[in-house]
Order: structure tokens, then C-alpha cells, then sequence
């Protein structure tokens, strides 16, 4: 499908640029404060306190917040939130009997028989009355129940994942995806900005910061920043794309790079000695794994796809994204061949509208409902270009054009007013 082309007078730019976005609502009780992300936990029921400290230290590893209930033998043990995993100690098998108990709880998905091999054959024949109840004979499962507590938790990240794609390269993709980050922080959400196009080099520039010593070690004789500034410490994908293991979540925001309160992903303009360039995109699995683990560590992930978005958005670890968004520009050829299918895709229109479109109208030849539109401002051009683009969430129009792209991560595309 092919955008319509500007007229060759196209729509001379008002001092008032329209917005296409539902009023923001005069009545009602504010708006409730965001909640915070939910850290995963799990609940462990034993007396043993040989069992409690070693379940302790796997739990802990994971990342997961763990609470310990020791009741006596057959003492009732208080329900658990039914998202919460339930580890029930080899001494506390009664539990699993009757319709009430911590296993037991409506919703329940997930819970997890641990003990020691004496208690192999007894844990293995409750599982086996108990659908969905699963064994670690411990110290020899315990890796794999440190695993099982990591992509459980992965699945459970709380943060908004915000994912922007071009319909064409240069449609500004970049430059809203920064915008839309930058507002978050204005808001006071906890930010990450991904960079998940290699065609980008990086987007340094347009968050105004120099990025050639990004990702090189520190240590004597590092070269500072223009003007004396330290250089920037953090990993970038050029890191994460090759290293090994998981970066669990609680970590992230403490290894990656950040600038006046955003923290960013990116490539680095600087690689170790045969280390090539990146050629392709960040692998699926990987992209994944950082951003189910960022949606734990951020109240909002803005990734930047670049000009078709990541290969098959969903079916990963953290799910789909919370809202996709294909930025059109009003003024250019564009195509949707390469965009998700399987993704249902709002538009955020841009550029200069041609004679007789409104933005409306653009999103609908695209399929998408209208998301919002920013006009093709001298600003905007301006920032992009001198990398000032994290100030512009202070100009009334930006803030104005990103109004309904901050509804997303506040309640959903539905508050946010997409036609």
C-alpha cells in the first residue's frame, strides 16, 4: 500500500497545528498514580531451615522477592496472591490435600514441590495427584529452578513496552521514538530507550552525546568526552549481542547508559579489535530477553524498530508490545509490506499534509487508526539535527503532539484516543 503523495503546494503550515487527538476529558477523579512495577515473588512454605536458606540463595539469584511461611504440620497456611509461585517444602505435602491452601488458590499457574532426595519418590507421587505441580529435588535441581524462576519472572514485567516502526526509512522514527521517550521521563516514569536498528549508528547524536567512548573500557587513559566530560560507562549491543548468560533485570538499569534521566540501549561507534560492525538486526532471542527483562526494571520501554519493526513482535518472552506504532509521513511514498500482520498497529502521522488529506485520512488509506499527528515543525527538524531532540517535550506543540502517545503507557490505546 503506497502513501499519498504531497501536492505540489501542499497545505501551507498554520500557527495552530492540528492535533488529531480526542480532547482530554474536563470531568471525573484524576487520574490514579501508575502503579509500580511488580517485582516477581514467590512464596516458599517449609519448616525446614535447612531448605529455607538454600532456597533462599537460588531465589535470590533470580531476581525474585521471596516470602517464607513456616506454619506447623497442619497448621491452615494463609492463601498467596494467586500471581505469586508457590514452593511447597517436602514437609508441608499435606497442603496439596483438600481444595484450600496456598495451591489451591483460583488463578493459581504455577507451583513447585522442593526437598531433598529422601523426599524424591513422596514429592513425585503428590505431583503426580496434583496437575500442574512440578518437582526440584534439590541441590541437584536447584539451576534449573533458578532458571524457572527467571523466565517466569520475565513473563511478568509490569512496564509498558511502547514499539515504533517507519513506514519508510526517514520517516522520523527515531526522532518520535526519543520524544516519546523523553516525555515519559518529563512524566516521571523510569525510561529505557531501545535502539534496535543497526541502520540507525547509533543514536548518540540525537540524544546530544558523544558516543565514541561508549562501550570501550574504563580505566587509565580513557579519552574524555568533548570538553572534559567523563566518558560515558555502560554496555551496549555490541556487548550484549555476543555476551553469554542472562542479564537479569534488577541489574539492568545499572549497566546501561543513561543522560539526564534516560536510560538508552544503542550501538556503539566503538568496537573491540576484531569485533566487526553490526550487518543485521539484533537476533529475536536476544532482543527479546532485553526487553522481557526491561519491562521489569522500566515503568515504560520505548524500542525503536526502525523502517519495518523487529521480526514476528510477538510470541517472545515479554509477550507483544503494550502498543505498536507505524510512523507515516503525510508527505512521502510509503509501503506496509514489511510491518507485522500480527500486530495491530496505530499511526503517527508526520510531515507536511497534502491538499485535501487530513491526518485522518492518511491513516486510513494505512488501515491503522489515528494515533496522532506531528507537524513537520522547524524545531523538530532543528533538534533532530543538533541532538537537542530531548528538549523539544518542553515545547507546548511536541507536548501537545505526544499527549495521546503518553495515554498509552497510562491506560492503553483505548484512553489514549485512537479513532
Amino acid at each position: 500500500m503506497a502513501g499519498p503523495a504531497a501536492g505540489a503546494n501542499s497545505g501551507g503550515m498554520t500557527e495552530r497545528p492540528f492535533v488529531a487527538s480526542r480532547p482530554p476529558r474536563s470531568s471525573g477523579p484524576p487520574a490514579a498514580p501508575p502503579d509500580p512495577p511488580r517485582v516477581p515473588r514467590a512464596t516458599l512454605v517449609t519448616g525446614d531451615e535447612k531448605l529455607i536458606d538454600h532456597v533462599a540463595l537460588v531465589v535470590a539469584a533470580a531476581g525474585t522477592e521471596l516470602r517464607i511461611l513456616s506454619a506447623a504440620d497442619g497448621a491452615p497456611v494463609p492463601a498467596a496472591d494467586p500471581h505469586e509461585l508457590v514452593l511447597l517444602g517436602a514437609d508441608r505435602l499435606e497442603q496439596l490435600d483438600g481444595a484450600t491452601g496456598p495451591l489451591h488458590a483460583p488463578g493459581r499457574a504455577d507451583s513447585v514441590l522442593v526437598g531433598w532426595a529422601g523426599d524424591h519418590e513422596r514429592m513425585w507421587r503428590a505431583a503426580a495427584a496434583t496437575p500442574g505441580t512440578r518437582v526440584a529435588v534439590l541441590p541437584e535441581a536447584s539451576a534449573w529452578l533458578g532458571e524457572f524462576l527467571g523466565e517466569r519472572g520475565l513473563r511478568g514485567g509490569a512496564g509498558k513496552v511502547l514499539a515504533f516502526a517507519g513506514a519508510v526509512g526517514g520517516a522520523g522514527t527515531t526522532t518520535a521514538a526519543v520524544l516519546a521517550a523523553s516525555t515519559a521521563v518529563r512524566a516521571g516514569r523510569t525510561t529505557l530507550l531501545i535502539d534496535a536498528d543497526p541502520a540507525s549508528g547509533g543514536i548518540f547524536h540525537r540524544l546530544g552525546t558523544d558516543g565514541r567512548s561508549l562501550g570501550r573500557p574504563r580505566g587509565p587513559g580513557t579519552d574524555a568526552q568533548p570538553g572534559g566530560a567523563a566518558p560515558f560507562a555502560g554496555l551496549t549491543w555490541n556487548d550484549i549481542a555476543t555476551a553469554d548468560g542472562r542479564l537479569p533485570p534488577h541489574q539492568l538499569a545499572d549497566v546501561l547508559p543513561s543522560t539526564r534521566g534516560l536510560s538508552f540501549l544503542t550501538w556503539s561507534e566503538w568496537r573491540a579489535p576484531g569485533i566487526p560492525a553490526p550487518d543485521g538486526p539484533v537476533p529475536p532471542g536476544v532482543l527479546s530477553e532485553v526487553v522481557a527483562s526491561a519491562r521489569q526494571a522500566f515503568d515504560v520501554v520505548v524500542l525503536d524498530s526502525g523502517r519495518a519493526g523487529p521480526a514476528s513482535m510477538t510470541g517472545h518472552a515479554w509477550g507483544a508490545p503494550d502498543a505498536a506504532i507505524c510512523v507515516l509521513p503525510a508527505d512521502r511514498q510509503w509501503a506496509l509490506s514489511a510491518l507485522d500482520g500480527d500486530v495491530d498497529w496505530l499511526a503517527l502521522v508526520t510531515g507536511q499534509l497534502p491538499n485535501g488529506h487530513d491526518a485522518f485520512s492518511i491513516a486510513a488509506e494505512a488501515g491503522m487508526p489515528l494515533l496522532t499527528y506531528v507537524p513537520p515543525l522547524r524545531s523538530i527538524r532543528r533538534a533532530a539535527a543538533d541532538g537537542t531532540v530531548l528538549d523539544l517535550a518542553r515545547q507546548r506543540v511536541p507536548a501537545r503532539a505526544m499527549a495521546p502517545v503518553s495515554a498509552l503507557w497510562d491506560g492503553g490505546p483505548d484512553r489514549a484516543g485512537a479513532a
